[in-house]
């Protein structure tokens, strides 16, 4: 959009910097409090729950064009807050204007079909399950949890709101507060599980009551490593 472009030209790196101090400073200076996005390394993302993250959001193919500018500005400390709740996540995103723009992206919790195939999956691997709610990931479980539309949003349950003027979707704002998400998602795991409503205790007894189950349903056939009633007698020699 050429009116677009003429009214809001680009900036550089050192501009938008200024302004996102600017405008923490000004939150401060009025006794807000904001918790900006701070990138550390080379890469956005560190832990594989925020890199997971953001090539789920990659994977939406509408919105290719805005990530470049996205991750430029999360790097570049435009991300100046971001708030993660159950089902909506807000920032505030440095722009060219004075005041940060709005950012709002709500998300459908997990369905309950896809709690259950997520809940007998994790029901094979205890160990797996264990380290799941440890906030790390499990190798054995990766390709199954990550398959597109088990454990991450699909486009269809995921909206973004920006307050700018651009026309798109997703625009740059949001593209920048999704990596956010990706970044808080380093910093504590569990962030994700409250973002999709999941309840870590009814997912855990749902998993050892899937394992409960498997359990008993196979209790009558016969092991090799279990020995029956004549054999512990010849053992043990009694009569």
């Amino acid at each position: 959009m050429a009116w677009y472009k003429d009214m809001y030209p680009s900036m550089s790196v050192e501009e938008l910097k200024a302004k996102a101090q600017r405008s923490l400073a000004d939150a401060e200076r009025s006794g807000g409090h904001l918790t900006p996005v701070t990138v550390t390394s080379r890469t956005i993302c560190r832990s594989w729950w925020g890199k997971a993250w953001c090539r789920n959001m990659e994977t939406y193919l509408d919105y290719t064009n805005r990530l470049p500018r996205g991750r430029s500005y999360v790097r570049n400390g435009a991300v100046i807050d971001l708030s993660i709740r159950e089902g909506k996540a807000e920032a505030l995103v440095q722009g060219s204007e004075w005041r940060p723009y709005k950012v709002t992206i709500l998300v459908d919790p997990l369905p309950r079909e896809r709690m259950e195939k997520i809940s007998r999956l994790c029901s094979r691997e205890l160990d797996s399950m264990e380290e799941l709610i440890a906030g790390h990931f499990p190798k054995s479980l990766e390709s199954l949890l990550t398959e597109r539309g088990t454990l991450f949003p699909t486009p269809g349950e995921i909206e973004f709101y920006c307050t700018c003027p651009d026309s798109a979707h997703m625009c740059k704002h949001v593209a920048a507060a999704m990596y956010g998400i990706g970044v808080r998602l380093d910093e504590n795991p569990f962030y994700f599980f409250i973002f999709r409503g999941i309840d870590v205790e009814r997912l855990v007894k749902k998993t050892l009551d899937s394992r409960v189950e498997s359990m008993l349903s196979h209790g009558d056939v016969k092991n090799d490593r279990i020995i029956d009633d004549k054999e512990v007698e010849n053992l043990f020699h009694l009569k």
